[in-house]
């Protein structure tokens, strides 16, 4: 560190023809961060990232805040400066205690909340289906095998104008090469540059898009286009260095989780289901395959609080039954192969196990 920066000390010396404005300006935030890493207090939590980027190693300094909250209050609401914060994911379920504490809101700030209800009937218009869940783990191999089946089964059902979210690059790959020729429509795989992805998935009368990242939030998919949203796994974020150093706060890793893990994943959980249903029209069926968040597993009662409250199903054919009393005939071209055991079955309603 030290080295690196001397070397660009003696680089930033040079007259303004030799180095480049733009270079400069990144050999000058290198230089800010190394000033931070060199530092031997406590206040930031520093770390060095590694991953792969366009086939090579890259290397980024990270330096975060240890008490972000405090950074925040000092900034923007110590000043005493009035400020509106509105959002479809502010709260968790009614409450809006984990943004006052991850936003510095809990320090003395004078605050006023209100939670408007939306005017979307996703009790008429929404149906969460949870697979028949699996106690026994299999090895990740055969773990692949059957979310490829599952993932397989639902778009056969919904006949496509399928939205499918992972929360991992290399399981949604791994999942793509296994689907990508197996249905009458184009299946597309959205990268880490989106965009393209996007705009030919919405030209498109009928798709299928395998995504990550940032389409968990901000993309907007109205009418017919995402009629079947797949959830793989709960959005739970990456362990990292903060959230390391922060756990060590705690007493306990149950307090850990409860207070900081799963708020964090209802947020995330809620800003993937926000894909579903766009205007008051939509129709839409949100699979959830996480085993952890089916009927009796360990975050079935979390997911329920992060979701509007909607009819609830463990059964392919009401999800059949479901889009077609909702959708028009032109929905169902091309037909899709129904390579599903059907069987009849009732829907399952929040707070209700009993078929």
């Amino acid at each position: 560190m030290q080295h690196l920066d001397k070397a660009i000390q003696e680089i930033l010396k040079l007259e303004n023809r030799e180095v480049p404005p733009v270079l400069r300006n990144k050999l000058s935030d290198v230089q800010e961060l190394i000033s931070l890493f060199l530092r031997r207090d406590t206040t930031f939590v520093r770390y060095v990232d590694y991953h792969q980027e366009n086939g090579a190693l890259a290397i980024d300094l990270c330096a975060v805040p240890f008490d972000l909250p405090r950074c925040v209050y000092d900034a923007l609401w110590r000043e005493h400066k009035p400020a509106i914060l509105t959002s479809g994911t502010l709260a968790v379920g009614e409450d809006f205690t984990h943004t006052e504490q991850q936003f510095g809101l809990n320090r003395g700030t004078s605050l006023r909340t209100l939670r408007i209800v939306s005017p979307f009937r996703y009790d008429e218009n929404c149906l969460l289906y949870f697979p028949a869940t699996h106690r026994k783990k299999v090895p990740y191999k055969q773990n692949t095998d059957r979310v490829a089946h599952q993932i397989q089964e639902l778009i056969n059902t919904a006949n496509g104008h399928t939205l499918v979210l992972f929360t991992s690059y290399d399981q949604m790959g791994r999942v793509y090469e296994k689907l990508k020729d197996k249905f009458p429509v184009p299946v597309l795989q959205a990268q880490r540059n989106p965009q393209i992805y996007l705009e030919r998935f919405k030209q498109l009368p009928n798709a299928v898009l395998f995504a990550s990242g940032a389409c968990w939030e901000g993309v907007d998919f109205p009418g017919d286009m995402v009629s079947l949203l797949i959830i793989v796994k709960l959005p739970f974020q990456v362990p990292d260095p903060l959230g390391e150093t922060m756990r060590k706060q705690y007493g306990n890793l149950h307090s850990y989780i409860q207070t900081e893990i799963v708020p964090e994943m209802q947020i995330k959980l809620r800003q993937g289901f926000g894909r579903a249903i766009r205007t008051e029209t939509d129709s839409c069926v949100v699979a959830i395959l996480d085993p952890r968040a089916a009927p009796g597993g360990r975050y079935h009662r979390a997911v329920l609080d992060a979701l509007p409250e909607m009819p609830v199903s463990d059964k392919l054919t009401d999800i059949q039954s479901f889009l077609q009393s909702k959708k028009n005939p032109s929905y169902f071209e091309p037909r899709f192969p129904k390579e599903v055991d059907f069987h009849e079955g009732n829907l399952l309603h929040p707070g209700s196990q009993k078929q």
